[in-house]
């Protein structure tokens, strides 16, 4: 399992009474609005974000988003479960897309098409999100 990187952003900034309880946000809005960290499956409502996937996964909390692309095919050939978006959060609001791709290099990867990689949201809670990719 990959060490999420995004948890230097997520990881240290919100905890809650409740570590237990599960965030599955209904909207892009309710997504972006709490400040605790919170999933939103689909495509990304991270303004000029590029993953537009059914089931590409953001995550955010009040101080960033960042969206994994899981339908949605990364830049370059490169194989899916990157990064593609990640914004600045203001007063609950994302902020524009400012990165073309966090990639992770999975095992075996190889820039021509692939169909072997995977990416699962493991856990999610108020106070940890797991992504395996």
């Amino acid at each position: 399992m990959l060490a999420l990187v995004p948890a230097l952003f997520l990881g240290a900034c919100t905890r809650s009474s409740d570590p237990g309880e599960t965030i599955h946000a209904r909207s892009p809005a309710q997504a972006l609005d709490k400040p605790k960290i919170s999933v939103f499956i689909g495509p990304t409502p991270i303004p000029r974000g590029d993953a537009t996937g059914a089931r590409d996964i953001t995550v955010s909390n009040q101080y960033f988003a960042l969206a994994f692309g899981v339908d949605t095919a990364s830049p370059w050939g490169v194989a899916k479960g990157g990064i593609l978006d990640i914004a600045i959060m203001r007063n609950g609001t994302p902020g524009n897309d400012f990165t073309s791709l966090v990639d992770f290099m999975p095992n075996y990867w190889s820039a021509w098409p692939t169909t072997y990689q995977r990416v699962e949201l493991e856990q999610s809670t108020r106070h940890e999100v797991v992504i395996r990719t």
